[in-house]
């Protein structure tokens, strides 16, 4: 499968947008900003219409919680 569109966390000059223009070679990459229910209710409303729709989410800041330990923090 070919992927047209691509969505990604964040706005149009975060640093994920910057290096993922970078990186690959599709033309229609959308920031859709953060992770949050309506970004994820996006994509698969948007997945059925297009199935050649992709989405890019890191792993940053997903454990917003967080205390500074001497040990990895589990997420």
């Amino acid at each position: 499968m070919s992927v047209t569109v691509l969505y990604c966390e964040g706005n149009a000059k975060s640093i994920d947008i910057r290096v993922i223009r970078q990186l690959l070679p599709i033309s229609d990459i959308r920031p859709l900003g953060g992770k949050t229910s309506s970004f994820f209710s996006s994509i698969i409303a948007d997945r059925r219409r297009n199935p050649n729709l992709a989405c890019l989410v890191d792993r940053d800041f997903d454990c917003r919680d967080w205390q500074k330990f001497d040990a990895p923090v589990q997420c």
